[in-house]
Formats: C-alpha cells, structure tokens, sequence
C-alpha cells in the first residue's frame, strides 16, 4: 500500500503543471463563489438599497476598459444631475434622476454624457469603476479634472434614501475615474453647492435625512487640491446664513457668495413642517473668513426660490447670471434702458407655473417659479408671450460654454403630474438676443396636451396667489435675516 501511495505521488509529481492547475481550480471556485453571492445580493427588492448597489458593482465589474460612444442618443429626461463645462467646445453631463410622475417610481442614473457645442452632438462614456449612481451631488472642474462630491441613491419607491459623503476626481483626458480621501471632511449629504477658488475646492451647506430627522448645514469646507485635505472653515464672530440646502453659490476674486435656499423645520407642538425659502445673500471674505449679509440692490428676481440655476460668467465679464435673471449685459440699473424696459415688461407678462405640491422632506425644496427673460429690446426681440423660451421648471442643469448659456432638463408639474424634462437651450450671452431651442423636449408631451393652458396667465394668477399664501404659512424670509 505504501509503495503504491509513492507510485501515485511519484506519478502525480511527474506531471508538470499541476500545482499551477490546481491553484487556478481554486481561484476558479473562489471567484464563481464570489460572483454568486454578488449576484445574490443584487436580488434584492426595489428598495434594498444595498442591492441595488451591489447590482452597480456587478455591472461595472464587467467593463474594464472605457469605451466613448460617438454620436450617441441624447441623455434621458433628467433633474439634479451635474452639468459642467470641460472645455472650450464641451460640457459634460453626470447622473441625475428621473421622476415618473404616473407611476411614482424613480430612477437614479449614474452615467455620463459630453456634448460638443459646435458639433451639436452627444457622446456616451462609458468609464469602468465609476462612483455609484447618485443625484443632488456637485461636480466641478479644475486644471483638466472634474471633482465631484456627496449626493444621494433613492430607491425606486422613494422609500429609502442613503446620502454619500465620498469625493471622486476624473480625469478628462483619460477618463479614469480615481476616488479622494474622505477623511477629516464633510459628513454625507446632498443639496450642498461647490465652487473652484484658486487650487481648492469650496462646498456649502446641504443636507442629511436620516429617516427620523433631517439636519441642515451652514458650514463651510475647503478642499485643499494639491495635499488633497480636507478642512473645515472656522468663521469669525457674527451671523451668517442659516442652515439651508437648494441655494447657489459663485467665488468672486477672494468672496464667495451664497444665494437663497430652503429649509424645513419641524414645529415641536404638533411636528409638522414647515418649509421655509430663504431670500438672502450673504458673502464670505475667504481671507478674514467674515460673513456679511448682503442688501438687495438693483432688481432682483422675485420671489426667491430654491433648486434653480445660476452661473457666474467668466473673469472680466464680474457679473452672476441665473436662469431667472439672464440679462447680464450692460447698463442693467440704468432704468432709461431697453433692458431694463425688457425684463420689467417680461416680469409683468411672464409669471410662471409654480409647484402645487412640495416635495418630500428629503428632497430639495423648491418652488417651481418663472423663468425671467431679458432679451435686448434694442435687437428687435419680440417680447410677446409667443416668444420661443424653455418652460418654466425647477432643478435644471445649466452651465456656461462658448459664450452661451446652456440649460437642460429640470422638472414641471402639470396637471398635478410632475414631468421630468429632457430638452436642450441655449442664450448667446453676447448678444442676449432670444433662447434658441438645441434639442426638443420629448418627454410628457401627452401631458402638455391634455393641460394647453398650464402656462397662461389666467392659470399662473391663480397659481401665484396659491403660492403666495402657502409662502405665507410656511414662513419665507423674504431677506429679513
């Protein structure tokens, strides 16, 4: 029996290679068990929220290298997605989500599209090890590298929610997506704003729903790109903005500017909430690290809002141009001239459609309010309602590229259906002379349809006063902080 067990070890050792066989059997059996218990734990319900992550990981397991696909379709109708310029010809479009009105379910996207302004053509990049699909999170660009941070997965029941706290770089050369230290930063959050100034990341505010309670934050962190630290901003004495999530934010040589907001706050005696859209602007000296509160000059878009668009134009240019204010041109406090003339008229005639309804505590609030035109009256613009011009929406993406000013997507409620947006704009912010529509809406046609008069003036009167007293009860600060 023992010769025999020395022949069969002799015979086994004589064969070459099994060692090398059997190592590779085990990793074989290893990695099948591996796949099956990922494929297990993407099985899950619709809001296992870990299944749905875990059915992300298992997809982007399978794409190892990056693929670009050219002339691809359009991104889907979307809102709370990024939507920043990567270069002088491009801006690059990531996540979001989608909102299906008629069957309440939600999708989050956590993919990534270019457009080539010139070109008047989508590209689809396709980027293996991507972040998690998310929505509500800030993207910007610094030195050939997007940086995004926080944001949020919602289950397609909108039942459960996780925010994300982690910070990703691409790069847009190789588009390698390349994950940033966390640690020592802000907690996970979504709502918050994010600027460049000079070699650093700024971020402010936003907001975290636990389930049982949601918190809003103030605070301010800087994002030191060449250490890659993190740190918080100690502000000196003195008030600043209250906690809020839904404002703007713009970096002004060495300030950094805060626009409005919104909040929710849970009144003790009897718990409901009350959803307050904060009308203040503040700035924060980033020397001194000094708030001060700005007073209104000029004239501002009214009433403030939350979840809407605002851009600040490049150096020399020193002016912000939101989505409700697009008249940054010349002369804007000269009350003799045909731009002034322009948007007084505009903001007579166009009030929008505003949201009826508020959105769940985890969402951004936000009214869905008017879009105010200002075209120059001096260039024969028609300012007659019958003007081209995007619908009224909340949450769209804009960004600035090639001296135009880009607007996609956003949300609209109609007939008591929320419609989520996939159409493209664009205003030449050098000749101010009208919205050209880039690319179509497709998405809740049948609901326009049904509902022609959404947008006339009949409809928006009775609207605003809805939401006048709804502002009312609800308590917007109308720039009394």
């Amino acid at each position: 029996m023992g010769s025999g067990r020395d022949k069969r070890k002799k015979a086994k050792g004589s064969k070459t290679g099994q060692g090398a066989e059997k190592t590779a059997r085990k990793t074989d059996k290893n990695e099948g068990k591996a796949a099956r218990r990922a494929q297990r734990a993407a099985e899950g319900g619709e809001d296992d929220l870990d299944a749905l992550l875990a059915k992300f990981k298992l997809d982007e397991a399978a794409r190892n290298t990056v693929s670009v696909r050219q002339s691809s379709a359009p991104p889907s109708a979307r809102l709370f997605a990024s939507m920043s310029a990567i270069s002088a010809q491009e801006f690059l479009l990531y996540g979001g989500e989608w909102y299906d009105g008629k069957q309440d379910k939600m999708r989050v996207f956590g993919d990534a599209f270019v457009y080539n302004v010139q070109q008047q053509t989508w590209k689809h990049i396709l980027i293996p090890n991507s972040p998690s699909p998310r929505s509500a999170h800030q993207a910007v660009v610094h030195k050939g590298h997007l940086y995004m941070f926080g944001g949020e997965l919602t289950s397609p029941n909108q039942e459960k929610f996780r925010h994300f706290r982690d910070l990703w770089r691409l790069d847009l050369a190789s588009w390698q997506w390349e994950q940033l230290p966390a640690r020592g930063g802000p907690n996970a959050r979504s709502g918050h704003r994010m600027a460049v100034h000079k070699d650093s990341l700024l971020l402010f505010g936003g907001f975290h729903d636990g389930g049982k309670a949601c918190t809003y934050y103030n605070d301010v962190w800087i994002f030191d790109i060449p250490t890659l630290q993190w740190a918080s901003v100690k502000v000196g004495g003195g008030t600043g903005p209250s906690p809020r999530g839904g404002s703007q934010v713009v970096v002004h040589q060495d300030t950094l500017f805060v626009f409005w907001g919104h909040s929710v706050m849970v009144d003790p005696s009897d718990k409901s909430e009350l959803e307050r859209v904060h009308g203040d602007v503040w700035a924060l000296d980033l020397q001194s690290c000094q708030w001060e509160h700005v007073k209104k000059a000029g004239m501002a878009p009214s009433p403030p809002r939350a979840s809407f668009g605002l851009m600040r134009l490049k150096p020399g240019e020193q002016k912000a141009i939101a989505e409700e204010d697009a008249s940054a041109s010349a002369g804007p406090d000269d009350k003799a001239s045909a731009q002034h003339r322009a948007a007084v008229q505009i903001q007579a005639m166009f009030r929008g459609y505003t949201v009826r309804k508020a959105y769940k505590t985890y969402k951004l609030g936000g009214k869905l309010s008017e879009l105010l035109y200002s075209p120059a009256a001096a260039h024969g613009v028609d300012l007659t309602a019958a003007s081209v011009k995007p619908r009224a929406r909340a949450n769209p993406m804009l960004t600035v590229c090639h001296h135009t000013l880009y607007l996609y997507g956003g949300v609209v409620e109609v007939a008591h259906t929320d419609i989520t947006l996939d159409d493209l704009w664009g205003l030449d912010l050098n000749k101010l002379d009208g919205w050209v529509c880039v690319q179509p809406n497709t998405a809740g046609d049948d609901v326009f349809e049904e509902d022609p008069d959404w947008a006339t003036d009949d409809s928006a009167d009775q609207t605003d006063k809805k939401d006048g007293s709804q502002q009312e009860q609800n308590g917007d600060d109308s720039d009394t902080e």
